[in-house]
């Protein structure tokens, strides 16, 4: 019995790590989502006035908590006999649910950019966050300002 808990225990924790390691926010300028494709965006010329990098915060989720819990659970199980495994069970499952939705959050939390600019025929300035991507922005430099049906904004080159 023990020997078939260790190896689910280790299948499941092999799973968090894929499924967790399939978290990817590419918010990049040059990034587009399949609905993106083909429709029209509004063009603003505009200048950079500063560029800052920032955080976008991770999401304690579902996926982590849930492996966490079954981790946990799973962990407990091999722990005590009778009444007392299964109040370990239920402690595991607990704890792991809460420190997985955390490492999910930690392992999706991005890198990225706050551009500032000042647009060219309001002189309004505005600052849009997102991932670096391939482009290297510097101050001063003349953008094209994306803004889709939805509003979404993107800066590129």
């Amino acid at each position: 019995m023990k020997k078939i808990s260790y190896s689910i225990f280790g299948i499941c924790l092999a799973a968090m790590f894929f499924v967790t390691g399939c978290f990817s926010m590419d918010a990049a300028g040059s990034t587009y989502s399949r609905d993106e494709v083909k429709t029209a965006n509004k063009i603003y010329l505009a200048k950079i006035i500063a560029i800052e990098n920032v955080t976008i915060e991770g999401t304690d989720g579902t996926v982590g908590g849930i492996s966490g819990a079954v981790l946990g659970g799973l962990a407990g199980s091999t722990i005590g006999g009778g009444t007392g495994r299964d109040i370990a069970a239920a402690v595991g499952a607990i704890g792991g649910a809460l420190i997985g939705a955390k490492a999910e959050g930690k392992l999706t939390r991005t890198k990225a950019l706050e551009i500032s600019v000042q647009y060219d025929l309001t002189g309004e300035c505005e600052a849009i966050v997102q991932t670096a991507g391939n482009d290297n922005f510097v101050v001063g430099q003349t953008v094209r300002v994306l803004v889709d049906a939805k509003g979404t904004k993107r800066v590129r080159p």
